[in-house]
């Protein structure tokens, strides 16, 4: 795939295509990424313009981002249960004071 240069006046525009292009396989080159003040040809009124360049994104990516997103998931995991192990101490400690 050949690379892709997003270039938009209206910024939601500008993200709703990066979006876009990151959900079909595209990764964009933060390097390349920016925003310029220029003159609108329709209104004359000076106005920012978002820009980057997009390219396909390797299979070596691919892999990562799942390895990443899977390690998010297991900490979410391990968090949840650490938190419900806190709370059933608590409860615990709580429930004895009384005796």
């Amino acid at each position: 795939m050949e690379p892709i240069l997003v270039r938009e006046w209206d910024n939601e525009a500008f993200h709703r295509r990066v979006l876009e292009l990151e959900s079909n396989g595209y990764v964009a080159r933060c390097e390349t990424y920016s925003v310029t003040a220029e003159q609108s040809p329709e209104t004359g009124y000076v106005i920012h313009v978002y820009c980057v360049e997009m390219r396909a994104r390797l299979p070596d990516e691919i892999s990562a981002k799942f390895l990443q997103h899977s390690d998010n998931l297991d900490s979410g995991v391990a968090d949840a249960k650490h938190l419900e192990l806190a709370t059933s101490r608590r409860r615990i400690r709580t429930s004895l004071e009384g005796f």
